[in-house]
């Protein structure tokens, strides 16, 4: 039997035509293609009712390459304050042969690339601005170009004396949230201390005194008890009254002294 012919190929198929074999031995049931995935050999064999015949002849061809898929375990290695380093691992979809790499990584608009060879697994970007977020992305290509990327977020080391301004700037912020929270709490207070006051002092009012038809006194000691002067006429005319009954003493005979009222 005569070996196939390629008729197309793409990057995940490749189509086969081939011409019956002559003479056929008998009634062709099916026929049997054989390919090694390695190299991309194919032969073909034709079976009838009594078994298979013999291969064709072996042809290699390949699928057409296509774009990769994105390279694997796209990680930021180190970082500085004006640096950062990345490490990868080849795609695990390439569809051909991975011919180069091309990593990038920006930051409000402005950025840095850079292509690389297939065999690079890493790779540093100097010259960085400090302090800075980043947004990096990497991709592979083969023959038919760059295929999906991987991406990542990173940001360099911020310098000291933006530590210290950010530090400044937290403990700033904190100092005057405690202060406003004081002011509140001494405002809180010293209404609460002024309702207490004025509860405590509040007393009848002079005027529903006066209406009651009363003098109204300030200290107890202001105050005199309309009877006061009675009791006291009551009480001198009494001692005058017992000083006259009062008897002068008679001795007895038994040496006593008595008294009479």
């Amino acid at each position: 039997m005569a070996p196939p012919t390629v008729v197309s190929r793409s990057k995940d198929s490749i189509e086969l035509t081939w011409e019956a074999p002559w003479p056929p031995g008998g009634i062709i049931t099916e026929y049997d293609i054989g390919y090694t995935m390695e190299v991309t050999n194919w032969k073909i064999r034709a079976k009838t009712n009594l078994g298979y015949g013999e291969y064709s002849e072996t042809i290699e061809t390949i699928t057409v390459e296509g774009k990769p898929g994105p390279p694997s375990n796209f990680t930021a290695t180190s970082r500085s304050q004006t640096s950062l380093e990345f490490s990868w691992k080849a795609p695990r979809v390439r569809n051909g042969i991975i011919t180069g790499y091309k990593i990038e990584c920006y930051t409000d608009g402005k950025g840095v690339s850079a292509e690389l060879s297939m065999h690079a697994r890493s790779y540093m970007f100097k010259q960085l601005v400090s302090g800075t977020r980043y947004t990096c992305s990497l991709k592979a290509k083969t023959s038919a170009g760059y295929g999906n990327s991987s991406q990542l977020v990173t940001w360099t080391e911020p310098k000291d004396s933006e530590i210290g301004g950010i530090v400044g700037g937290v403990v700033g912020a904190t100092f005057v949230a405690a202060v406003v929270v004081m002011a509140i709490v001494i405002t809180l207070l010293r209404r609460r201390r002024r309702e207490r006051e004025a509860n405590s002092s509040r007393s009848v009012p002079e005027r529903e005194v006066s209406n009651l038809g009363l003098e109204h006194c300030s200290e107890d000691t202001d105050y005199e008890h309309p009877m006061r002067h009675w009791q006291e006429t009551l009480y001198t005319d009494l001692v005058l009254r017992s000083n006259d009954d009062v008897e002068q003493p008679v001795t007895g005979g038994l040496g006593e002294d008595r008294s009479r009222f």
